[in-house]
């Protein structure tokens, strides 16, 4: 299940540009299916010899993804490890472009680890990278697609 949802997000990223609402909730769909995914994914074991995945073109993803996207770009967010008892939660500035971008290279490197590897060092992979990356850039954007959606209706 997990493959054909990164298949699923990775599709979503080589549409037509500019983006209708209707990609941006099946972005936001994709997005919940892949959060639900990965509570069901087996920790998998890392593959200590395995090579490396080529990188993704981060520039030339980050151009795609503005043009398909144009109405998505910086926002606000604060960190929810803020002791409110000590203080106030500074706010920060998100780049959703960026968390599509990111997420977008952590499951591409995930898709071949399926393909080159196998599936029990892509698991442990991408346990790992959610837990440190991917995760939390896909939940800041969701919660932007969230709100994005909700003010269109």
């Amino acid at each position: 299940m997990m493959k054909e949802l990164i298949v699923r997000f990775l599709a979503l990223l080589d549409k037509q540009p500019p983006a209708d609402d209707a990609l941006l909730e099946k972005l936001a769909h994709t997005l919940d299916a892949l959060t639900h995914a990965m509570s069901e994914l087996p920790q998998g074991r890392r593959a200590l010899d395995a090579p490396d995945p080529p990188d993704l073109d981060h520039v030339a993803s980050r151009q795609k993804i503005c043009l398909l996207f144009p109405d998505l770009g910086f926002y606000p967010s604060v960190d929810p490890l803020t002791d409110l008892s000590k203080a106030m939660p500074e706010v920060g500035i998100e780049d959703a472009i960026d968390d599509i971008v990111d997420i977008a290279s952590d499951l591409t490197k995930a898709e071949w680890r399926f393909s080159n590897v196998d599936d029990l060092d892509a698991c442990w992979n991408l346990h790992f990278f959610y837990r440190v990356h991917w995760g939390r850039h896909l939940l800041n954007l969701r919660g932007l697609l969230h709100a994005r959606l909700h003010e269109r209706s």
